[in-house]
């Protein structure tokens, strides 16, 4: 069967994303970060600490500045998203069972957004594997209209606020037997195992785990905000607000770059895969600069590309890209299901659920 596969791929273009290095994740964490740093720093001196005191004074450039401020912030915490999004296909992690927490860029690019590493593969790592199914955590059922794109939006509005109570859910799930069918479906998005109370995987266990990090960072933040004058209100102007519009971004990002009428297939062609996702990055010119930096941060609109190769880290999919529009013309095969899914989604053996797993997976795609 001739479809695209990883080793036909330029051997640059096959590694996936790394921790440390020039172009680490670690590296490009801390670079949004530096970016972040430099606006708070600004705003200090100039003496803003309220977006709200700002609006109320009507001092023009002080709310232009604040305003753009905010939303260069917001593109800046979608971008973390984006890192961490690499990482959860890197190979970080042995296997998709594995629960290692990759503590240093958890703590500068998943607790400061208010998600866990552990957490966005629990629900990412099944969008790729059951692409196109009622599994599909990230389907939407309304398809692709003008008002499904807007509704899209407005549910963005509640993800920080459901991200930021997350951990309490997974503390009470400990105790209460219900808030684990929630904390499963509810908040990580389980289309397998739809309110399901019993039976915790390995991988749910450390989905759990991994919450308490995230309280506790944030028990910190509120902690400082209480103790040192005017510091809760800048971290609510300056961290909250921009963090709250990036995840009404990161939400419509994610509605508009599927067709969610997809086709109700047991396998997807490889025209069905290009045809049901979409490439944002290069479309309308006279808005790339403000795309790259706000909605598509770090090549994330190279969604086609990154659909057909999950594990090929972002930097490289404008070129991977390239390749597969050249490949497309030219291809007519099946590009199965099973080379698309990207690692090992088996419950562990004490999970009585039916295996996500794939017995017949493409050995190439499960190593790269």
């Amino acid at each position: 069967m001739n479809y695209p596969r990883v080793e036909d791929l330029p051997a640059e273009f096959r590694q996936p994303a790394s921790l440390n290095g020039p172009d680490g994740l670690l590296r490009q964490a801390l670079h949004e970060w530096s970016v972040v740093g430099v606006i708070w720093v600004t705003l200090a001196m100039l003496g803003i600490g309220s977006a709200w005191s700002t609006v109320v004074r009507g001092d023009l450039f002080e709310i232009v500045l604040v305003s753009l401020a905010v939303l260069v912030i917001a593109g800046r915490f979608h971008a973390l998203g984006v890192v961490l999004h690499d990482a959860v296909h890197s190979h970080l992690f042995r296997t998709d069972r594995d629960c290692r927490d990759v503590s240093v860029l958890q703590f500068v690019a998943g607790y400061p957004i208010a998600t866990t590493l552990a957490a966005m593969r629990y629900h990412h790592l099944r969008h790729h594997a059951r692409y196109g199914t009622e599994q599909d955590p990230y389907r939407r059922r309304a398809g692709n209209s003008r008002s499904t794109q807007l509704v899209g939006f407005l549910r963005g509005s509640f993800l920080v606020p459901l991200w930021l109570l997350r951990p309490i859910v997974a503390l009470l799930s400990y105790r209460w037997k219900r808030a684990r069918g929630v904390y499963r479906f509810g908040f990580l998005q389980d289309r397998d195992h739809p309110w399901t109370n019993d039976g915790y995987t390995n991988e749910l266990l450390c989905a759990r785990r991994a919450e308490s990090g995230q309280l506790g960072f944030w028990l910190a933040v509120i902690a400082v905000g209480m103790a040192i004058p005017g510091v809760g209100e800048f971290v609510l102007s300056f961290w909250l607000l921009p963090l709250w519009i990036g995840g009404m971004v990161n939400v419509w990002r994610v509605t508009t770059e599927h067709d969610h009428d997809y086709r109700r297939l047991n396998e997807v062609d490889f025209d069905g895969i290009w045809q049901s996702t979409f490439t944002s990055q290069t479309q309308g010119k006279w808005f790339l600069p403000a795309k790259k930096f706000l909605l598509y941060p770090r090549y994330i609109g190279y969604h086609q590309a990154h659909h057909h190769f999950p594990r090929v880290r972002l930097s490289v999919l404008p070129e991977v890209h390239r390749w597969l529009e050249e490949t497309r013309h030219h291809s007519q095969s099946l590009y199965p299901r099973t080379n698309l899914e990207i690692g090992e989604l088996n419950a562990d053996q004490n999970d009585s659920s039916q295996s996500l797993g794939s017995s017949d997976r493409s050995k190439s795609e499960v190593d790269l």
